[in-house]
């Protein structure tokens, strides 16, 4: 999959990379999914927002 220039960058801290592809690959899968999608600009399927992180 190629970076479009709309994309999001996504930011690795520590070992969370690593950690992640640990994972079963149905796990790796559905955040893989879901990080693509906040790197297009929408909420993820699987996630919700942290309270005190977006001001409304």
């Amino acid at each position: 999959m190629t970076e479009n220039a709309t994309d999001r960058p996504i930011h690795w801290v520590s070992s969370s990379k690593r950690e992640l592809m640990d994972m079963p690959s149905d796990v790796i899968d559905d955040f893989g999914f879901g990080l693509y999608q906040a790197q297009k600009g929408k909420l993820p399927d699987i996630g919700k927002v942290m309270k005190g992180c977006i001001k409304n």
